[in-house]
């Protein structure tokens, strides 16, 4: 390293060139250096009028202002501001040439600086530093790294990163809320990646959501789902279903002439036993003249609502009367066709198409229980139809076939409040028990949280509202 052995020898250097120092417009030649006052800095005033307001007295004598409007300048002497302002000065003489430095290599090995034959300095001559010890990796695992140093063997432990209070290596993990990852020692970011076969792969985009699209499915409404498996085939359950638990198959569609709302379709069954039925809820605003209201009534509410809270038709169609459900206004034969389907006045049920679709009918008992032996018998039924979703205390189905049984519960048309949502669900069928006394009951289906099984039931309150699915009409309709 170099160093000035002696201070002396900028200003020995600079005395030997003569005039060579010109700081803030004042020089000095060789040691005859004046320090500068400290009230010498130079103010700028824009009028001349002002000048007698400025303070000049003891406390800032040679101060300098320079008035802008006169371009003059004035020095404080101490009493007053005294003009600068003199005659142009004859030119100067030129200085001498200044006398040349040297240096040389001494016996130490530093180097000895000399002016005008003065020895001004030495620059010494860095040596080189003691060797230090030797350091050695005595393991590197799991981000902790251990050094051992010198003849002492001491250790030294070095963390490579930490998460939360884990060391890691970042080369083989990541940190992710404070866990780490890692796919086959190497890091992955599980907000925009995922592990799978030991390969790292980046997720696709629902929205804003990322989503393993291996695994899940993005619906129209930016949420994602699972994919269920068919005889070890993955599928998207809002556009295909398991045929017969065999057979990944696309949902059909029904079309309502009447309104033009759209329906999901699905073949349950093989062979002659197989028929189609709707895969979810009728949505259709079914209302009917009666002569005794003189008004149109209507004979349906939005399902899916809770006591006197009203549900979402579009999510999950309408419940029905037992007289809605059948369309007793075309099949009654008295004056006031609105009363055939309730308790005092039963309706033939040979075939009945009801509130359903043109070229569909209110399912009959032995359609509905074709179906419950495609999926295994009613006893299983309920496990099998009922929605994944939605059950009380979490018992849920298997929504094997993609029916979707969802549990909506029911409405009491006389007081209007739904109850059971959550815990059951119901579907007219075209079929009406007589008592002793030849009153007509309508006829229903019920899937129950707590049980797989499906039970039949006929009731005296046809008033009450429930679900329909139809069914396509066959050929020998």
């Amino acid at each position: 390293m170099k160093s000035f052995k002696s201070s002396m020898f900028a200003r020995s250097a600079v005395a030997a060139a003569g005039c060579g120092l010109a700081m803030f417009g004042i020089v000095a030649c060789g040691d005859d250096v004046t320090k500068i006052n400290e009230n010498a800095a130079t103010a700028v005033l824009e009028s001349g009028e002002k000048l007698s307001k400025q303070v000049c007295d003891t406390t800032n004598v040679g101060q300098l202002l320079f008035v802008k409007d006169s371009s003059a300048t004035f020095v404080c002497d101490g009493k007053d501001w005294a003009p600068m302002n003199g005659e142009k000065g004859e030119k100067g003489d030129p200085g001498s040439n200044g006398k040349s430095c040297s240096a040389k290599k001494n016996a130490d090995g530093d180097f000895e600086l000399t002016c005008d034959g003065k020895k001004v300095g030495v620059v010494k001559n860095g040596k080189d530093g003691v060797k230090g010890d030797n350091c050695k990796v005595a393991s590197d695992k799991d981000g902790v790294v251990k050094l051992v140093c010198g003849e002492k063997s001491d250790t030294t432990t070095v963390f490579k990163a930490v998460c939360g209070a884990e060391p890691y290596d970042p080369v083989k993990n990541f940190c992710h809320e404070q866990k780490l990852f890692s796919c086959d020692g190497k890091p992955y970011n599980p907000a925009k990646q995922y592990c799978e076969s030991k390969k790292i792969k980046d997720y696709a985009l629902c929205g804003e959501t990322p989503y393993n699209a291996e695994k899940q499915f993005c619906n129209v409404d930016k949420t994602v789902g699972d994919l269920k498996k068919c005889d070890g085939e993955l599928y998207n359950p809002t556009t295909h279903y398991c045929k017969n638990n065999e057979k990944v198959t696309e949902y059909g569609t029904l079309k309502d002439s009447r309104d033009k709302k759209t329906y999901k379709t699905m073949v349950i069954g093989s062979g002659t036993s197989a028929n189609v039925w709707m895969a979810e809820n009728l949505n259709y605003d079914l209302k009917i003249w009666s002569q005794s209201e003189g008004d149109s009534v209507a004979f349906n509410w939005c399902a899916g609502g809770y006591g006197k809270i009203e549900g979402d038709c579009d999510k999950y169609g309408r419940f029905y009367t037992w007289a809605g459900a059948i369309d007793s206004v075309g099949m009654a034969e008295d004056d006031d066709p609105m009363t055939c389907g309730f308790a005092t006045n039963p309706c033939s049920m040979d075939f009945v198409r009801g509130v359903c679709p043109e070229g569909w009918h209110l399912p009959t008992n032995g359609e509905w229980n074709s179906m419950f032996s495609a999926v295994g018998g009613k006893t299983k039924a309920g496990r099998e139809l009922k929605s994944e979703s939605g059950w009380a205390e979490n018992v849920n189905g298997l929504d094997t076939y993609g029916f979707a049984v969802l549990p909506l519960g029911e409405i009491n048309v006389d007081n209007g409040v739904s109850d059971g949502k959550y815990e059951e669900a119901s579907f007219w069928m075209a079929f009406s028990t007589p008592d002793e006394n030849n009153l007509g009951y309508g006829d229903f289906f019920e899937f129950n949280y707590d049980s797989d099984e499906v039970s039949g039931h006929y009731s005296p309150y046809a008033n009450h509202g429930r679900s329909v699915r139809c069914v396509q009409d066959k050929a020998e309709f």
